[in-house]
């Protein structure tokens, strides 16, 4: 259990160093959570954006159930063997309490990590399948015949659509090649 605190605490320490060093510009999606930016900025629409709250939401609920379940089982084993080892007398009670209050709580934190950084990559897996979803609708409506545009027209829409889209992948992920 010590190494892995240490392990912890040290890659909490590495990412938010990197952080400092390297913006984590793929988090910016959680900025429309917090309000620092507003989601058509990201490219999103309200139905979008109202469907990616209620994903998000109902996931962390999920999460936030999962990990009080999880710690809920794990206490009662804990709280069990301490009983177990009182009776019998097979280590001091001081320290079979204390354990076990020290293992109850390095497994509800660490269930939290698990289960809510699982939720927050299924939100931003979310968020970039409904990105993806809305341009290839996009193109859709542009290529098909019902919409009967000129060709020119087809071309500075699609063009249009690309641009933006892949700004906005280049403002959140950084590395992209930028169409002009």
């Amino acid at each position: 259990m010590t190494i892995w605190s240490i392990y912890v605490a040290i890659l909490c320490r590495l990412f938010y160093l990197g952080e400092k060093n390297q913006l984590l510009t793929w988090l910016t999606p959680f900025a429309v959570f917090k309000g620092l930016i507003s989601p058509s900025s990201i490219g999103l629409d309200v139905g979008m954006t109202d469907l990616w709250f209620r994903k998000t939401k109902k996931m962390l609920n999920k999460s936030i159930l999962l990990t009080n379940v999880q710690a809920l089982l794990c206490i009662t084993m804990f709280c069990m063997m301490a009983y177990r080892r009182h009776h019998t007398q097979s280590v001091p009670s001081t320290s079979s309490i204390f354990w076990t209050i020290i293992l109850c709580l390095w497994t509800y934190f660490g269930s939290a990590l698990i289960f809510v950084s699982y939720s927050y990559f299924y939100t931003l897996a979310t968020y970039f399948r409904l990105r993806f979803s809305k341009v290839n609708n996009d193109i859709i409506t542009i290529i098909s015949p019902e919409t009967r545009l000129k060709p020119n027209e087809r071309c500075a829409m699609l063009y249009h659509i690309l641009c933006e889209h892949n700004k906005i992948c280049v403002e959140i992920h950084g590395n992209l090649i930028v169409i002009e």
